[in-house]
């Protein structure tokens, strides 16, 4: 497990599958997606979020879902960020 640092104003992307989420600082994601491991097609919802303050985001590596660009969300382990909003 490692750490995801996220600066104040960074846009970020959630998807949510299976009530986990899974995060990328990104602007934007495409479909298909692809869960990893098992390589598996899925339907995640996506939400768009900005974070208001500096703050970091404790993430798993070994799961994460694959977006059509290549762009890996890796799954949040415990809560979601405090310091993050919709956008």
């Amino acid at each position: 497990m490692s750490k995801l640092k996220i600066a104040s104003n960074q846009d970020l992307v959630i998807l949510t599958l299976g009530g986990t989420d899974y995060i990328q600082k990104s602007t934007n994601s495409f479909n298909p997606y692809v869960l990893f491991p098992g390589a598996n097609g899925v339907t995640p919802g996506k939400e768009l979020w900005v974070s208001n303050a500096e703050t970091e985001c404790e993430i798993d590596e070994s799961k994460y879902i694959r977006d059509n660009s290549n762009v890996n969300f890796y799954s949040i382990v415990g809560p979601r960020p405090r310091n993050i909003v919709r956008r």
